[in-house]
């Protein structure tokens, strides 16, 4: 196995790990229905963790492990809890918890926020945001959603198609021909994740996500052409807001002097936020049809996920043909183990003999007819 250093082939940034309750709405919306009832103007605090922290026990005055930095849920108990109490401790109580200034406060199922909270929410500048999902259900897709906006995150120069359903992340110097294959890639049906800048996140131990730049999103430069919209011109179909990288292919100009895979016996690996991924380097040059080539190594890839590796199985039936085989010296020498010689002159005595008595049966036959 061999493993490349990704900074040769793929240029990468820090990704921004900047995350606030604005942040928040926009990832969330629609598909959560999360929308702001008060405190607007403290949108742009930060949330700097992704777990969640439920403030029943908060509201009820036990502050020893409050997690203020946390987005707090507030489900039925919460709710149940506060309404409760008499108006004026209520009130006091969810003050004491705003004065630690958490993120926001997150009302779910639809629950009819408590009198007062929202006077409070307002005072204090906090986002007091709800949502008709359940407490559960919540809690969990807002988990995931924190979670991939905190995980490693790096900004790569290249372009990532879906290809036969694998991320591939293609790479090269600038006009080495990265778009032009993208689009060919397209127009045979395959689908565009991001062109020219490449967010990737490592959203689990072994597993990228890539997609594209909330700016260029869907377009691609074409040199000669500028920018196109591929959703305009391809369809909705031809497009995706994301996918795992499961491929990168290192495109560069053909070198004479370079040494390129043949038999592809070999599996060669780059590492991209800690995480190998299968790689392969292929030479451009007039001519070659870099789509196809691709697709070839795409499918290759997929054969290889399948447990099939052509290259070895090709390699172990030549070792087996090649052991099988009669040995060369059995090649040089005739059956039965004579030597070239020998069975040359028996070949000869024989054909002499051969000769002899057909020229006495002519001569006899001569003599007959004389008489």
């Amino acid at each position: 196995m061999a493993e490349r250093n990704p900074a040769a082939g793929i240029s990468f940034s820090e990704g921004s790990k900047d995350m606030t309750v604005l942040r928040l709405l926009e990832i969330l919306n629609p598909s959560l229905e999360i929308r702001l009832l008060a405190g607007e103007s403290g949108l742009t605090r930060p949330i700097v963790s992704w777990e969640l922290n439920r403030p029943g026990l908060a509201f009820a005055g036990f502050f020893q492990q409050f997690y203020n930095d946390r987005v707090q849920i507030m489900g039925g108990n919460d709710v149940a809890y506060l309404e409760s109490l008499p108006l004026e401790q209520r009130v006091t109580s969810v003050r004491k918890v705003l004065e630690f200034k958490p993120p926001c406060l997150i009302l779910t199922t639809a629950f009819r926020p408590p009198e007062g909270l929202i006077e409070e929410c307002d005072a204090t500048q906090t986002p007091l945001l709800i949502t008709p999902i359940r407490t559960s259900l919540f809690a969990s897709k807002l988990t995931g959603a924190l979670l991939t906006e905190f995980a490693p995150s790096v900004t790569a120069h290249g372009t990532l198609v879906n290809v036969f359903g694998l991320g591939v992340l293609m790479s090269g110097k600038s006009g080495v021909g990265k778009s032009e294959c993208s689009l060919d890639l397209i127009s045979r049906g395959h689908r565009l994740v991001a062109d020219d800048i490449v967010s990737i996140k490592r959203i689990a131990p072994n597993t990228l996500l890539g997609r594209g730049s909330q700016v260029i999103r869907h377009h691609m430069e074409i040199h000669g052409i500028g920018i196109v919209d591929i959703m305009s011109l391809f369809g909705v179909a031809s497009v995706l807001e994301e996918s795992e990288i499961d491929l990168h292919i290192q495109l560069e100009t053909w070198r004479e002097d370079a040494t390129y895979e043949r038999v592809g016996l070999e599996d060669r690996f780059t590492r991209i936020l800690g995480v190998l991924v299968p790689e392969y380097v292929i030479p451009v040059e007039p001519g070659r049809n870099l789509s196809i080539i691709v697709e070839a190594a795409v499918l290759n890839q997929k054969m290889r996920g399948f447990g099939v590796n052509i290259a070895a199985q090709f390699n172990e039936r030549l070792i087996r043909r090649m052991s099988q085989a009669v040995p060369p010296e059995a090649l040089l020498s005739p059956a039965g183990g004579a030597e070239p010689g020998e069975a040359d002159k028996e070949k000869g005595k024989g054909k002499g003999g051969r000769k002899a008595r057909g020229g006495e049966r002519r001569a006899g036959c001569g003599g007959v007819s004389g008489e």
